[in-house]
């Protein structure tokens, strides 16, 4: 009965009367209905009366832009369909990615240094696009892969301070010409109602539209904005993650179609190791890096044991770099500050920051609550764990620690289970 109606159906009887050129057609047809059901159209030219890509762009926009994205499409003609293009040579080579200092900074993008107050933000990152402009081959945070460019700085608190920085470069640094440097560095200073705003309304005056004109204007192309500080550039809410994402955005387009690094200066909240701020930024940001007071007038730049720091597209650098601000010197009077980079058993000495204290004593504390456990016959991970309260990664951090100064061995040899010994 069933292979009766099977014979009856009119669809089927189409094909069995149909010569081997329908049946391709007839074939064809079904499989195209079955894809348009699915929601899956892999027509890219369609030349069968069906709406346009531009007619589908004006029908699903806001009913209040309707008119205006229709005389832009009219105006710029056919729009592409961007997954019609061929992706895949592009997708599976080697992606070549510019920096400025190898390996921490991008050529391209936007990054962020942040510290509490009083670490030398604006000297560090001052000395960074004063080193660029001079074409200079190193600067305190590193080694420059591109050198000898233009540099805006928009230095929104200025002023004085800033002037008396620039000058105290100069005079720690000899080998820099002056009159090439400063043809290469521009400024806008905020003490004389200059800078740069994103989003809010003093954009429409302030905006990245109107430094991108500027810039055009002189005819350069800078290779670093540096946007001093980052709550006078981004007129948002910071703890607000939209509107944070939203000015992020912004930015980040104008600086990958620019081909340049836009670097934000910030300052850390209560918690002196991260950002103040909406989790939106480490997200949007492609580097990021804290400052943490030294000893003896130092600072550190923290890549490593630092969750804050990144650096997209590569793994975090396995060292820190100490520097220390100190006076620079004309004619024998102070001028100001500049920033200096520390090696070897001075960086050592005066590498150790509050922080690296703080850490040492945690692990400390942590060792003796694992050995206290382990003497009391906690053996295995999860009972030391149950009875210290430790998290696991700081009791792992204690148990290898000990074991690598073998105060403890592990007396089970079985992959799947530890079973913790003190050695006598």
């Amino acid at each position: 009965m069933e292979y009766r109606k099977y014979m009856q159906d009119p669809e089927v009887q189409r094909v069995m009367n149909a010569s081997n050129e329908e049946v391709r057609e007839l074939i064809d047809e079904m499989q195209q209905q079955e894809k348009q059901q699915q929601g899956i159209n892999l027509t890219v030219n369609v030349n069968t009366g069906e709406k346009s890509l531009n007619e589908r762009l004006v029908e699903t926009a806001d009913p209040t832009k309707r008119d205006k994205l229709q005389e832009a499409l009219a105006s710029e003609g056919p729009q592409p369909n961007r997954l019609a293009k061929d992706k895949m040579d592009w997708l599976l080579s080697e992606p070549d990615i510019s920096m400025l200092i190898d390996g921490k900074i991008h050529a391209a993008g936007i990054g962020q240094l942040f510290g509490p107050s009083y670490t030398g933000k604006t000297i560090i990152c001052l000395d960074l696009g004063l080193s660029i402009a001079a074409g200079l081959k190193s600067c305190a945070l590193g080694d420059l892969e591109l050198t000898g460019m233009d540099v805006v700085y928009s230095a929104m608190e200025g002023g004085a301070a800033f002037r008396k920085y620039v000058r105290a470069w100069f005079a720690a640094h000899e080998e820099a010409d002056v009159e090439e440097t400063m043809s290469r560095f521009w400024v806008l200073d905020g003490a004389m109602n200059e800078g740069v705003m994103v989003g809010g309304e003093a954009s429409a005056e302030f905006g990245i539209g109107r430094l991108e004109a500027e810039i055009a204007e002189l005819g350069i192309t800078p290779a670093l904005v540096i946007y001093d500080t980052q709550i006078d550039t981004l007129a948002v809410d910071e703890n607000n993650n939209t509107e944070a994402a939203e000015a992020l955005r912004t930015l980040k387009r104008y600086h990958d179609a620019a081909g340049s690094f836009g670097l934000l200066i910030h300052h850390t909240g209560h918690d002196k190791t991260r950002a103040r701020g909406a989790s939106s930024f480490r997200g949007k940001l492609d580097m990021m890096v804290g400052l943490e007071p030294g000893n003896r007038g130092s600072v550190k730049v923290r890549w490593t044991d630092n969750e804050n720091s990144k650096v997209k597209g590569f793994e975090r650098p396995d060292a820190d770099t100490v520097l220390r601000i100190e006076t620079a010197h004309h004619m024998g009077q102070p001028v100001g500050g500049y920033v200096k980079r520390l090696d070897g058993l001075e960086a050592a000495l005066a590498g150790r920051s509050a922080a690296d204290d703080a850490r040492d004593a945690q692990l400390s504390a942590d060792r003796t609550s694992v050995l206290d456990a382990i003497r009391e016959a906690y053996n295995s991970k999860s009972a030391i764990k149950t009875k210290t309260g430790l998290t696991r990664p700081r009791m792992d951090k204690a148990i290898d620690s000990l074991i690598d100064e073998g105060t403890i061995y592990d007396a089970d040899s079985r992959d799947t289970r530890s079973e913790y010994r003190i050695r006598q």
